[in-house]
């Protein structure tokens, strides 16, 4: 969650820094644009994005913190049968 968080934050802090100094170099209030505004609802967008992504039900972190499979890559159900890693390989 903090690493989207971060990640947006970054991005909206250089798009607003370094944005209004390429497009208005003569504005001497730009940059602050980045850092009031931009890079604080960039952190804000990327916490929500984060916690948003967490609740989805493949996303889910394992109790010992590693990632779980993701199911569809676990079983696959063909024509009412199911095939799992372990069962035969091969066309029926």
């Amino acid at each position: 969650m903090l690493k989207w968080g971060a990640i947006l934050g970054i991005v909206g802090f250089v798009g607003g820094f370094v944005g209004p100094v390429i497009f208005t170099p003569e504005a001497n209030q730009g940059p602050l644009l980045g850092i009031f505004i931009t890079g604080p609802l960039g952190f804000v967008l990327g916490l929500v994005v984060g916690s948003v992504l967490r609740l989805l039900p493949g996303r889910r972190l394992a109790s010992d913190g590693s990632r779980p499979l993701n199911e569809l890559s676990q079983h696959s159900h063909f024509g009412g049968r199911q095939f799992t890693a372990d069962s035969q390989r091969g066309c029926r």
